[in-house]
């Protein structure tokens, strides 16, 4: 093996080429990078709209709704790090890791809080 070949086989990242790496395929990571900006847009837009229920009325289900909202943020940008390789020392996308630990404990707790504290705050103001 040429010094070359051992060169370029030492930029693969877990088996991934880097950007800007010649034949990297640029194509899978616009749709993944796509993906990414439309889910975040609608999460931000969630997430400002807990924040405006929340400074309108600072109640305990919409602090609860509030934090849901900010879990499912923080799980958009776990997914954008692990696009553009950020933090690699977190193990994006790899089982047992930090960031695999950080995206799922996110998920869990947004899905569970941000409907939870809608309804009951809504279900509060109701009575």
């Amino acid at each position: 093996m040429s010094i070359l070949a051992e060169n370029r086989s030492s930029l693969f990242i877990n088996g991934t080429k880097p950007f800007g790496y010649p034949g990297f395929d640029l194509h899978g990571a616009q749709q993944v990078n796509i993906v990414v900006v439309v889910i975040g847009t609608l999460v931000g837009a969630l997430f400002l709209g807990s924040a405006v229920s929340f400074a309108r009325e600072r109640t305990g289900w919409r602090s609860v709704q509030l934090f849901g909202s900010f879990c499912l943020v923080v799980l958009v940008l776990t997914h954008v790090a692990e696009a553009f390789h950020l933090l690699p020392g977190m193990g994006w996308g790899l089982p047992n890791t930090p960031g695999h630990y950080l995206d799922l404990c996110s998920a869990i707790i947004g899905l569970i809080l941000l409907p939870l504290g809608c309804v009951l705050a809504r279900r509060r103001n109701s009575s």
